[in-house]
């Protein structure tokens, strides 16, 4: 990022900070977010370098400051209160950062020169003030007083003055300054021990170093001020030859001692050449604290020369990066009893210590194993192991800290810029990668190796979470590719986690954050393992469709149909629902390959019912679809218990359709086909039964030729096989035929039924059904007159119908009712009549007008035939001439004989012979074979005795009988041309022809 950037994200985090509502937590974490932003700044400064003055500082208070107003503490719970308008930086803030940012130390802003900074003093303006006002207030002469109330407040056993009158002239002078060096000088000595406190009290001129002490003379450092009456020259280092000389001589002849001119931490003298001496300008004052308080025995913590007069100190030992890395080995175990994570009025030394002390050994290039330096953010003083021992994290320590233990990272006081310098360096610190967490959880209280699943709780699984958020994360070292063969996903429902390697079979599915609780409750119980919602990019982004659904049902494959029979039945109701939202056209279209076809057909989705039984869940495989709008429960008593029936929905139907299973669909013709009809219909059902033909006239609006009716007599049978019995004439004509009528529990219902097939038109053929009905009723012995006088007085009135059938096909049906007497006026004679039914033909009948031709054969109409019947059929009431001719054979031979003279015979005989005469060329022949029979009655007049003659006994003009030729008489003439037809003769007299034509003439 650009160095503006990083200005800016420093000031957002300072407005935040000024919330006073931020939690402590959080203040925290914006404070090392500050401090990241910082070691980034410093590490991505380009050539021009960033600018100190927009630098935001972290400050003890938890805010942030600019940079030229926060100051460092180097100096621990030493350091004075800060001036107003300045603040100290907060403690995260290593003292590397502090330095590379170019932050000032409080030491530096002190006047006073400590023993860690002897070279640092100086004059400053307001000290050359104070001492012109000591000066004009203590005279001259008083100086010697001062002078020995010092050597006196120091313990001194002696004191002496020196006075130098000779003046030096060389080329140089120590100190450089020429203009007071030359010159004669005043030495003033005493033995007494310079300590710490009487340096403090050069530093606090004009206040004194001995306000505490009650038995010193002088307590307001006016002893030393004194001395600016004789000089204003302060020795320090010169960079003038003469100078260094002196001083490198002074120096060389000091370390080469062999006298014990020094004082070890255990405040033992000790000679230069066996000391280890701390030396101020080279090694950090947490240095000199450290191996203080472990009271190395050959340790000089406080020299009391001058430390950075030299750069090279020979053979001299001091504090080197070596000598203490050395020590701190040897004495690990006491530096870890002493260390106090937490800082205490008793703390011996500070994490800032170890950090001063860690880079500067870092710096030397130091091996650290063995080093007690490492500060882990638990709070433990750790000793750095060599590579193979168990690692100590130096990234990511905050979200591993809370994962796996604080003591498994590097304290947060260690900068991340230093942290990847440990890492790099051969110990047990390293950055987080895969093979770290392999090792964080190889180590961790429940250990995790690689394994497909483990056992997991309640507490385990939010672990895992945990993990599995912090792996999520965008700049995550690690990814959980990384450790595939881990168990740490969560299952649903389950108490174990599994590998990814595991998760990522077809076996597994893959639960979404937005799947429904159905398809995660019925995966459950179907024992499916399912890996629970995982965070941020862990998140299998997958597309929660049928066929993904389905192949995860792959395993299941040959139970399919019996699936739902594993899962609670309520929850795979749900489940169902949820599916069938899937189940679209344009879907089972474009993303369904025939496999995942397969599978959704036999997945018992829809629900079915087969004979009497209801199956909750049947596969589309398996039904047939009931036509659109037809209720299950009205045809239910009749599905056949072989088939397995469903609803119609739209999800068969799509389903039904892209399988090219048409025949499936059922039309209702389909299903009416496929209805077990009973042969005869139950007692009680009839309800059931007429809410099943409602249907069937409700969908069907054509003949059905199949068995669907109940008659009469509870017989299922075909609807055009019936008649509606609200047409007179079909229920006069079948009145004996219950089976053709509809039951009376159903007739309710005919004008629904006659769609299917019910006769109602009068039709020829139909009429003629009818005439036949009554015709085998009356042949078969049946009373019928009642219903014989309907249909004649239905036919007599002519309607259209009897058009479609000739004469012929019904002048022999005997449909008839005839007049009981025979003889047109004398009953006495109807016993020579043929014998007929009640109930005739017409063949049998004849008209009023021809019964005296035929009464012996055929009997008169009981109601006589319309005149538009006869328009219709000429036929009617005409006797034939068989009947005829036989009525003459009735009258000639049994009326006639008993009856002679009769002028009532007379005249019947005579209307037969009219009639034969007027139909000579039809009876002619049926006449002749009776030429034998007495048929003619030969008189001149009714008064005549009656003769009966064959006609082969006639012989017209004879003029007299001769033998059994016998002269036709007068009565015959009439018929003569009749008679010679069918047998009689003629008499003529020969005449012989002339052959001269007078005889011709």
């Amino acid at each position: 990022p650009s160095l503006e950037a990083l200005y800016s994200a420093l000031q957002e985090i300072s407005n935040e900070l000024a919330d006073p509502k931020i939690v402590h937590h959080t203040r925290e974490s914006l404070i090392r977010s500050a401090i990241y932003i910082l070691e980034e700044t410093c590490r991505s400064r380009d050539g021009m370098g960033f600018d100190i003055q927009k630098l935001l500082i972290p400050t003890e208070s938890s805010t942030l400051a600019p940079a030229p107003s926060v100051l460092f503490n180097d100096m621990g719970e030493l350091a004075p209160t800060p001036q107003p308008g300045l603040f100290f930086a907060h403690s995260f803030l290593s003292p590397a950062l502090a330095q590379t940012i170019g932050l000032r130390k409080i030491s530096e802003e002190e006047f006073a020169r400590d023993e860690d900074d002897m070279d640092s003093f100086h004059i400053g303006e307001d000290l050359t003030a104070r001492i012109q006002g000591v000066l004009m207030e203590y005279a001259i002469d008083h100086s010697s007083n001062e002078w020995i109330a010092n050597a006196d407040d120091a313990k001194a056993r002696s004191f002496t003055f020196l006075i130098d009158e000779a003046k030096f002239h060389g080329k140089h002078v120590i100190g450089g300054l020429a203009e007071f060096q030359p010159e004669p000088a005043l030495v003033i000595h005493n033995d007494g021990v310079f300590e710490e406190k009487d340096f403090q009290g050069l530093g606090n001129i004009g206040r004194g170093g001995k306000t505490g002490d009650t038995d010193s003379i002088g307590r307001f450092g006016l002893g030393a001020l004194s001395f600016y009456h004789f000089t204003e020259f302060w020795p320090r280092r010169s960079p003038h030859e003469l100078s260094r000389t002196v001083g490198t001589a002074f120096y060389k002849q000091l370390i080469s001692s062999t006298e014990p001119i020094l004082l070890t931490v255990e405040d033992k003298p000790i000679a230069p050449v066996d000391a280890i001496v701390h030396l101020y300008h080279t090694s950090p004052a947490a240095v000199r604290k450290v191996l203080t308080v472990l009271k190395v025995s050959n340790y000089v913590s406080s020299p009391h020369f001058d430390t950075s007069f030299l750069d090279d100190w020979g053979t001299l030992r001091r504090d080197s990066p070596t000598e203490v890395a050395t020590i701190l080995r040897e004495n690990a175990a006491a530096l870890q009893r002493m260390w106090h994570p937490i800082p205490t009025p008793s703390s011996k030394f500070s994490s800032e210590d170890v950090l001063s002390i860690l880079e500067y050994l870092v710096g030397d290039k130091q091996p650290l194993a063995g080093v007690p330096l490492l500060l882990r953010d638990d709070g433990k003083l750790a000793v750095f192991q060599p590579q193979d021992h168990p690692s100590v994290f130096a990234s990511h320590r905050g979200d591993i800290a809370d994962l796996f233990g604080r003591s498994a990272v590097l304290s947060l006081a260690v900068s991340e810029v230093d942290a990847q310098k440990l890492a790099q360096l051969g110990v047990n610190v390293k950055m987080l990668d895969a093979e770290g967490m392999r090792e964080l959880l190889r180590n961790h209280n429940d250990p995790i190796t690689p394994a497909r699943q483990r056992p997991t709780n309640d507490r385990q699984r939010e672990w895992h979470h945990q993990l599995l958020t912090f792996l999520a994360r965008p700049a995550a070292p690690v990814k959980l590719d990384d450790l595939a063969n881990l168990p740490l996903l969560p299952t649903v429902g389950r108490d174990i986690a599994i590998s990814l390697e595991y998760a990522n079979e077809d076996s597994v599915w893959w639960r979404s954050i937005i799947e429904d609780q159905s398809l995660t409750t019925v995966i459950l119980q179907l024992g499916i393992v399912s890996v629970d919602n995982l965070p941020g990019e862990l998140l299998k982004m997958e597309t929660i469709d049928l066929p993904r659904i389905l192949k995860l049902l792959a395993r299941f494959e040959h139970e399919l149909q019996r699936l739902h029979e594993r899962v609670n039945q309520a929850d795979w109701a749900k489940f169902v629902r949820y599916v069938k939202q899937f189940i679209q056209p344009n879907i089972l279209a474009n993303h369904f390959s025939s496999t995942d076809f397969r599978m959704l057909i036999n997945l018992p989705l829809f629900e079915g019912r087969q004979g009497s039984n209801n199956l909750p869940f049947v596969s589309s495989s398996q039904v047939l679809m009931m036509p659109s709008g037809v209720s299950m429960q009205d045809v239910a008593r009749y599905l056949p218990n072989d088939v397995i029936f469903a609803m119609p929905s739209m999800e068969l139907t799509a389903i039904l359709r892209r399988g090219s299973d048409h025949h499936r669909m059922l039309s209702f013709d389909n299903l009416l086909g496929r209805l077990q009809i009973p042969a005869q219909l139950p007692e009680g059902t009839d309800a059931e039964f007429a809410t099943l033909l409602r249907l069937i006239t409700t969908y069907r609006v054509e003949a059905y030729h199949g068995r669907l009716v109940p008659d009469l007599n509870r017989v299922i049978r075909r609807a055009d096989q019936m008649f509606d019995h609200r047409v007179e004439l079909f229920s006069t004509a079948y009145e004996d035929r219950p089976e053709l009528f509809v039951h009376h529990g159903f007739r309710n219902l005919i004008d629904n039924l006659l769609s299917l097939g019910i006769q109602r038109e009068v039709t020829s053929q139909r009429l003629l059904e009818c005439i036949q009905a009554i015709d085998n009723n009356v042949r078969g012995g049946l009373e019928v007159g009642r219903r014989a006088t309907w249909v004649w007085n239905y036919v007599n009135d002519a309607p259209q119908p009897i058009r479609g059938f000739s004469f012929n096909q019904i002048r022999g049906l005997r449909f008839i009712p005839r007049h009981n007497q025979r003889h047109p006026s004398d009953s006495n004679l109807d016993h020579y009549a043929r014998e007929l039914p009640p109930i005739v033909s017409l063949d049998e009948l004849c008209g009023p007008e021809r019964a005296s031709l035929v009464w012996t054969q055929r009997a008169s109409f009981a109601t006589t035939p319309t005149t538009l019947l006869k328009a219709v059929y000429a036929e009617v009431g005409e006797p034939t001439p068989p009947d005829v001719v036989q009525h003459l054979v009735v009258l000639a031979t049994q009326i006639g004989p008993a009856r002679a003279q009769s002028p009532l015979l007379f005249s019947e005989v005579r209307r037969v012979y009219d009639w034969l005469l007027s139909n000579k060329d039809d009876v002619s022949a049926l006449l002749q074979p009776l030429s034998g029979q007495p048929l003619w009655l030969n008189v001149n007049s009714d008064q005549d005795t009656w003769t009966w003659r064959s006609a082969e006994q006639l012989v017209f003009d004879l003029e007299y009988d001769s033998g059994q030729h016998f002269d036709a008489k007068n009565f015959l003439t009439r018929y003569r041309p009749l008679l010679i037809s069918v047998g009689a003769k003629e008499f003529h007299y020969a005449e012989l022809r002339s052959t001269t034509p007078s005889s011709a003439n």
